[in-house]
């Protein structure tokens, strides 16, 4: 029977990233159609600020990316039996590749590029000596003949790292701007020229540099997590660069899929917000439910709304000036004796929001939404079994 060396497992966040990633394939199939559409992407891609974001835009994903393919490893097999067995645990592409960094893990804090831990400890110098000094790291330097000789490695591995990545990345040019020659008819001389006096459409000249500044920066940072810890060591011990590493694919969770996931909800809200405001000035409720969900605390709760509203009634005055006819010189004079009342009543409010613990809010915001929601449905009963039974 043919076993794999891998158990492929599926995360429900794996899944959406997928769904994620084949829907931003199909939108750039779709906007290669469609010239309007595509022309502000050009205008992006023509400036050189949008070339460097870019770049490091598409890094930023292709970590999340490796860290989004999760499997289990296949164990040895017992002689007694054929099944294929796999570990309990689930590992991702982006561990195979830094694995180094996730094995290498000291006992506590340490500083970048440190080989000694960052607190002392009792240490048994010999056979009855002890001495209370910084110990030595078990990974971090544990080639070198003495802590002396740290930086001058340092710097060897940082100039053999930029010749071999100085070296690839010339390769790459070349080969791009042959490329480039042979689609547009022109000799190599001639496109190397236009893209190094930056003449060229694009900004390919920073597409270059980024090119090797990118390059440059994944190979030595690459050759020096393996005999050192780049950004030190946490509290127990582990890589910062590995936790700095796996941290991308949660931000790319937190920012992407948790704005799709409320994006159903937003909209629906903001629809039933809309539409609740224009025919009975009834919008507070859906906007509650919304901002409670979205889990604001107490000032941007109150931040928020008040700009929601205030974007509202500046959409709705001109309806009530010039269609419904409901603001009149008559009604404004009348709400001009109201101001006195609405800037006590706004000094009380203040006082007593700052009295207000957050949770506390929150619970006082629930409560008043349901008496409201309650009271809005009592009243289209009221009038609807009116309209039937009178």
């Amino acid at each position: 029977m043919l076993s794999l060396p891998f158990l492929p497992v599926f995360l429900w966040t794996d899944i959406l990233i997928y769904l994620l990633l084949a829907v931003i394939m199909l939108s750039v199939l779709y906007i290669r159609k469609h010239p309007h559409l595509t022309a502000p992407w050009k205008l992006v891609l023509q400036r050189k600020r949008g070339v460097i974001s870019l770049m490091i835009l598409l890094c930023y994903v292709a970590v999340g990316l490796l860290d989004s393919f999760h499997f289990r490893l296949a164990v040895e097999n017992d002689k007694s039996t054929d099944q294929q067995h796999y570990a309990t645990e689930v590992l991702a592409v982006l561990d195979l590749v830094i694995m180094p960094l996730r094995e290498q893990v000291e006992k506590t804090y340490s500083a970048p590029f440190a080989t000694r831990s960052f607190v002392k400890e009792m240490q048994q110098t010999g056979k009855t000596t002890l001495q209370y000094d910084y110990a030595k790291l078990k990974y971090a330097g544990a080639h070198l003949g003495s802590d002396q000789d740290k930086w001058a490695d340092i710097q060897a591995t940082v100039i053999t790292t930029t010749t071999k990545a100085t070296l690839v990345w010339f390769v790459l040019s070349i080969a791009f701007i042959f490329m480039l020659a042979a689609r547009r008819k022109v000799t190599w001389h001639q496109q190397a020229i236009t893209i190094l006096s930056g003449q060229s459409r694009y900004p390919l000249r920073t597409l270059l540099f980024m090119l090797w500044l990118v390059t440059f920066t994944v190979w030595t940072t690459a050759a020096l997590s393996v005999d050192y810890h780049v950004f030190g060591t946490d509290k127990v011990g582990q890589d910062v660069l590995y936790q700095s590493l796996k941290s991308i694919r949660t931000g790319l969770v937190i920012g992407t899929l948790t704005t799709l996931v409320m994006l159903p909800l937003a909209v629906s809200m903001g629809l039933a917000a809309g539409f609740t405001t224009m025919v009975g000035n009834l919008a507070g409720a859906f906007s509650n439910i919304f901002f409670l969900a979205m889990r604001l605390p107490k000032n941007q709760f109150i931040g928020t709304a008040a700009w929601l509203f205030f974007i509202i009634n500046l959409f709705k005055l001109p309806f009530h000036i010039f269609v419904w006819e409901t603001i009149t010189v008559k009604t404004a004079a009348l709400n001009l004796w109201l101001v006195p009342t609405i800037l006590i009543g706004f000094t009380i409010g203040l006082q007593i929001v700052k009295r207000i613990k957050n949770q506390f809010y929150r619970k006082f915001i629930l409560i008043g939404t349901a008496i409201g929601a309650l009271m809005i449905f009592f009243r289209i009963a009221t009038k609807f079994c009116f309209l039937i039974f009178w």
